[in-house]
């Protein structure tokens, strides 16, 4: 879970300008699953390092890197547990070259590392506070697609989670949503790399303090609740539209509560 986050320019609403990352997960429409599955599978020069905690595929001239990542897993693995009842998840992690990153994916350059059909994917860097970042993020996605069986929550529970575990700057973070329009939570249930940019700074805020909201009220057994029913396929449809019916059918479920009168 990882923030490798590139710096990024946005406009806010407010019009301050603001440096943001952003990953893909598996609720985004784009890039179509089998042309990047199969070309990410098709990487040459890559080292497979297997370790009880994860699985590392990383090109040869970046191997430098595999002992800066080992600690930044397993402490991760280890803090996961806090938030998830992660026994049996083992993160398979696939470093390649930026330029490459890029070329498959097709996402747009403020992006720097993805989750995507239970692979993180991380541009190589020797930057190891973005390395962190990165692999906290993209964990917290691989983790919550592993508990679910592939259908996780709605984008902004599953960004919100992965912001969380990143230990982003919360400070930050209220900039984005202080004196704007908020978007609903019922409008942020895709991959954010969809949205118009001007609305990406706002749907992350939103997410994270959302998401928040509902650990500090429900904590890690309402958290744990949601992603059973969701493993056990309440959310069956390919149909966006009704996985969005599903989730907020199971978020009521939960909470007790429509999605849009949680967090305004």
């Amino acid at each position: 879970m990882v923030k490798i986050f590139l710096s990024l320019i946005l406009s806010l609403c407010l019009e301050t300008s603001i440096a943001r990352a952003v990953d893909l997960s598996e609720h985004s429409a784009s890039p179509k699953p089998a042309s990047l599955s199969e070309k990410l599978s098709m990487e040459k020069n890559q080292i497979t390092i297997l370790s009880p905690y994860y699985q590392l595929s990383i090109p040869q001239k970046f191997i430098h890197l595999a002992e800066v990542i080992e600690p930044i897993v397993k402490k991760s693995y280890r803090e996961l547990g806090t938030y998830l009842d992660i026994k049996g998840y083992k993160p398979e992690i696939l470093i390649i070259p930026e330029e490459r990153f890029y070329e498959i994916t097709k996402l747009p350059k403020w992006t720097s590392a993805i989750f995507f059909r239970g692979q993180i994917v991380i541009v190589a860097t020797s930057d190891i506070k973005e390395l962190n970042s990165s692999l906290r993020h993209e964990m917290m996605h691989g983790a919550l697609y592993y508990l679910t069986g592939g259908n996780p929550p709605a984008g902004w529970l599953d960004e919100g989670l992965a912001q969380i575990f990143e230990e982003l700057d919360e400070k930050h973070l209220s900039e984005y949503v202080k004196d704007c329009e908020l978007p609903k939570l019922s409008s942020l249930t895709g991959g954010f790399t969809q949205l118009p940019e001007e609305m990406v700074p706002r749907a992350y805020g939103v997410s994270y303090f959302a998401a928040k909201k509902f650990l500090r009220q429900y904590g890690k057994k309402g958290l744990s609740e949601l992603l059973t029913l969701l493993h056990k396929g309440e959310q069956t449809s390919s149909s966006n539209v009704m996985a969005q019916r599903s989730f907020e059918h199971i978020f009521k479920k939960v909470t007790s509560l429509e999605v849009d009168n949680f967090y305004r």
